[in-house]
């Protein structure tokens, strides 16, 4: 078939419906004349910028790197890849543009396509998917404050992309930049004021700036916003750990009517009675969390024994630990965790257990061992300490 015209505007009316049909006979899976097509097309036009990025496309399906990458260099004049021209200069879209990256990140030539998602991020900011596309490799090499960079620009380009700005507010939180995620997700939440996703993402920045009165409007900000019992549990942590529990008990009577039989809402419904010196109510909403405790997640049970100070007396918070322990008892990592808060709450015999298992399961963690050797002196009489330093200097040495 040759691609003919009377002038150029029907010569281009000719290429671009044989471009059609030869997409219409890949979704109808005949491949080899959808490549049949494409050929002729480009020996008419052989910088038909569509047809060239189709054709490398499925030349790559068909396993057939070596020819795809040949068709590149017809776009960029280089046989090397070396050097690469300016891709800006050809009138190619943004899609284009990506499929064309994804063409050479898919050969494993991922330093082309970085090349092309530079170019464009650069050239083009108002690109989102490059910018996201570039930021994406430049975090996965853990160059945070360079894709954080990418992002800001493509947000300033777009600004009344709220998601923009969100995915920019966690790569600056990923480069710890704070003061300037604050600003970025405080934009997001001021151009879309009801979406629950950016208010927790904003309560996360204050909490990493350790700013309360900030942290604490966001938390109950977003109890006005969602119905879901973790965004009241956050709340009401962050309100007991703040000693701030006894302002805001709506908070805890809202938590409570959303999914009253939660261990995690009895347990934090609990620590606000006993604020309230409910004593009565607080043993009955903590004998209900025991109740329930295995049905907890590993992390919201590592968290309820982690809101112990001013929550538990010490037999409660002993049994507690002891009953986690007994829940987590192949975990070695959140042993840990258990183990320390019976460390801090004094509770020596049972940290010393704890340790002990911690080793049967990781005998090369030290920071244990080091641990169980504090316990066991503040459980030994005083002549039983030498003996406890001894056989740690040995195993040491050894």
């Amino acid at each position: 078939m040759m691609i003919v015209g009377a002038s150029q505007t029907e010569f281009n009316e000719n290429v671009a419906t044989a471009f059609r049909q030869g997409r219409d006979l890949e979704r109808q899976g005949d491949i080899p004349k959808a490549l049949q097509q494409y050929e002729q097309i480009l020996e008419a036009d052989p910088f038909h910028i569509a047809t060239l990025i189709q054709l490398c496309d499925l030349l790559l399906e068909q396993d057939r790197e070596d020819d795809a990458l040949e068709f590149c260099r017809t776009l960029f004049g280089s046989e090397t890849h070396e050097l690469i021209a300016d891709i800006t200069a050809f009138p190619i879209s943004e899609v284009a543009l990506l499929r064309l990256a994804a063409i050479y990140l898919g050969a494993e030539r991922p330093e082309i396509g970085r090349i092309i998602l530079e170019h464009t991020a650069r050239k083009h900011p108002e690109f989102i998917d490059a910018a996201v596309g570039l930021a994406s490799i430049l975090h996965e090499e853990r160059n945070y404050g360079a894709a954080a960079s990418v992002m800001r620009k493509t947000a300033e380009a777009n600004p009344d992309k709220a998601e923009l700005w969100f995915d920019l507010a966690q790569f600056e939180l990923r480069a710890n930049s704070i003061t300037a995620a604050v600003q970025s997700i405080t934009h997001a939440c001021t151009l879309e004021p009801d979406n629950e996703k950016f208010w927790t993402v904003q309560a996360v920045v204050h909490g990493f700036r350790n700013d309360w009165p900030a942290a604490r409007e966001v938390h109950l900000k977003l109890c006005t916003l969602s119905s879901d019992p973790d965004i009241f549990h956050d709340a009401a942590s962050a309100l007991i750990e703040h000693e701030e529990a006894t302002n805001h008990e709506d908070i805890f009577e809202r938590m409570l009517s959303l999914d009253p039989e939660n261990p995690k809402s009895n347990f934090l419904a609990s620590a606000f009675a006993r604020e309230m010196d409910q004593h009565d109510r607080a043993e009955q909403y903590l004998e209900k969390s025991f109740q329930n405790l295995k049905a907890l997640s590993p992390d919201d049970l590592i968290h309820v024994v982690q809101l112990r100070r001013s929550v538990l007396s010490r037999e409660m918070m002993n049994r507690l630990c002891s009953e986690a322990a007994e829940i987590l008892d192949d975990d070695a990592e959140r042993l840990k965790q258990i183990a320390f808060a019976a460390h801090e709450a004094m509770l020596h015999e049972l940290a010393n257990q704890l340790y002990s298992r911690i080793l049967e399961l990781d005998p090369g963690d030290y920071t244990s061992r080091s641990l169980l050797l504090e316990t066991q002196l503040s459980l030994c009489k005083w002549g039983e300490k030498n003996a406890i330093c001894e056989d740690m200097l040995r195993e040491i040495d050894a």
